[in-house]
């Protein structure tokens, strides 16, 4: 059986992957979910200490979702004579608290410097940590896979991770030092993190000469200009912007599901109530979703709702938030979205009678509507990338898409405008990448003795 030199990981916003590198060269794509080489980013945590990813996350909170216990049966709170005492900081009289979470992006946390940690049933989580359960996750079937403990790794990493804007070069350093600790946490003892679009030049059936290589992500964008001989890249530039295909499944939210759940106050004396801007706002993805469902705010909103003829809009959103539909409701969004990649037309269909009934049409051009100001971003990315490298598009001999969001037919068109479709090569959007990191990871590693 041929020896694992290293793995690749393509650690990403919605999904993650890993490839193994082999002695001889050769690479493979590692199934983690039912064979499929895509693990979801997800987090659950439940108070008795259970963590999971991927779809093991998802139906474990779909099962405990609704599962609360009141802070005055709660074990981590004491009562005594003389009063009661606890270190959760969720506790409040007469209060109580979900049994479970399910995070989403925690990719976006790694350059937070004003938060490294969220906490619930008194205990400190660390965004380290929770990025760590989804790398042990792939490093545990990969080793499962190879029968090996390999310990070596390259690591896609975002031309910029979102939330560094404010001081780029100061969180982007941040976010790669946090993502490395994760790794070390996850059981790898040697860690380089790679650019992402870097390690798609690697992909076999690119010729020699200027490469552009875009990868179109849940979070990010990145671009890269590459100068490839003998199936090595010398980078060029390097561009990216905080926006990918979860930024779009908010858009289309806003777009689409909003009005339709009555939030916007179009009906009757909830018009005149209103739904605060905060809780419109957290709706739209299932980040916003998790925190609400903290936000002691809600509850008297919503009551307040019910109590001045918005019952409908209230119970429509006590359904989605606590009974825990907030999950289905993003994945059918997210789903429409991707439909309408290949169809002209897609619906977004959530049945929870009697309190949620959603069947909506949506048209490719509306969507594609809601997201030119994020796609004019895009083009200017890519327009700036090549201005630092000194390239014009006429000189560029291949331009290579991967990601989910690649596959937006506007997108597409756009790379088409810009370099010309015969030049545009199309790649797998799952594991070009992973692949490409795993070619790297041989490259730095094939020589070393087994770690």
């Amino acid at each position: 059986m041929k020896g694992g030199v290293a793995y690749g990981i393509d650690f990403g916003t919605s999904n993650s992957s890993i490839a193994v590198a082999f002695a001889d060269g050769s690479t493979h794509v590692i199934g983690t979910e039912n064979r499929a080489p895509a693990l979801r980013s997800l987090v659950y945590l439940n108070r008795d200490g259970n963590r999971l990813t991927g779809e093991d996350s998802v139906r474990a909170y779909l099962t405990t979702a609704t599962a609360q216990t009141a802070c005055s049966r709660c074990s981590l709170v004491d009562h005594t004579r003389y009063g009661t005492y606890t270190t959760c900081v969720q506790h409040r009289s007469g209060g109580s608290c979900r049994d479970s979470r399910l995070l989403a992006q925690v990719k976006r946390d790694l350059s937070s410097d004003h938060l490294d940690r969220t906490n619930s049933w008194t205990r400190d989580y660390r965004f380290t940590e929770l990025v760590a359960v989804i790398l042990k996750r792939l490093k545990k079937t990969a080793d499962r896979s190879t029968g090996q403990d390999i310990r070596r790794v390259a690591i896609g990493r975002p031309v910029r991770f979102p939330g560094v804007e404010a001081d780029p070069l100061r969180l982007q350093a941040l976010a790669e030092e946090r993502l490395r600790e994760a790794a070390g946490i996850a059981g790898f003892s040697h860690v380089q993190l790679v650019p992402e679009p870097q390690a798609a030049v690697t992909v076999e059936g690119i010729s020699d000469g200027l490469v552009v290589c875009t990868d179109f992500g849940g979070g990010t964008f990145d671009v890269a200009v590459l100068s490839k001989k003998n199936n090595r890249g010398t980078v060029l530039a390097l561009g990216g912007a905080v926006i990918g295909g979860e930024s779009f499944d908010s858009r289309l939210f806003d777009l689409k599901v909003r009005p339709a759940l009555g939030v916007d106050g179009q009906a009757g004396a909830a018009k005149q109530l209103g739904v605060p801007g905060w809780l419109r706002a957290g709706l739209n993805s299932l980040t916003g979703c998790q925190q609400l469902l903290r936000d002691e705010r809600v509850g008297p909103v919503l009551r307040d709702l019910s109590a001045h003829g918005g019952r409908g809009v209230a119970e429509a959103l006590r359904e989605l938030l606590y009974g825990g539909q907030a999950w289905a409701c993003h994945q059918a969004v997210e789903q429409a979205k991707i439909r309408l990649s290949t169809e002209r037309q897609a619906r977004i269909t959530l049945r929870r009678l009697p309190h949620l009934d959603l069947d909506i049409l949506v048209q490719r051009s509306e969507f594609e509507q809601s997201i030119r100001s994020e796609l004019s971003k895009v083009e200017a990315c890519i327009h700036e990338t090549l201005a630092r490298a000194g390239v014009d598009p006429d000189q560029i001999a291949y331009v290579t898409r991967t990601g989910g969001s690649s596959r937006i037919p506007a997108f597409e068109a756009m790379l088409h405008s810009t370099f010309g479709a015969s030049r545009v090569v199309d790649r797998d959007a799952f594991t070009t990448v992973v692949t490409g990191l795993a070619r790297f990871a041989y490259a730095e590693w094939a020589s070393s003795r087994p770690v």
